[in-house]
């Protein structure tokens, strides 16, 4: 299963998705809109067209929250 694939998967569950680069940081210029815009498959597919590492859920839409819990700061 490819990113597209899996972003799509998300899509349909009712999740707005962006594709991120390397450093995790999103690969796409303009993302703030699905704070408060749903997604169109057509946009997910747009968008992830082109090479990525990974997908990032867009929090705020439907309620989505996360919290990240790591222990870099602290080993």
């Amino acid at each position: 299963m490819n990113y597209l694939d899996v972003a799509l998967e998300w899509h349909r569950h009712g999740f707005n998705v962006v594709p991120v680069k390397e450093d995790k940081r999103p690969a796409v210029a303009s993302w703030k809109e699905w704070q408060v815009n749903g997604q169109t498959e057509e946009e997910v597919r747009s968008i992830f067209a082109n090479d990525c590492h990974g997908i990032a859920l867009v929090c705020g839409y439907n309620n989505v929250e996360v919290i990240d819990v790591d222990i870099k700061a602290d080993p």
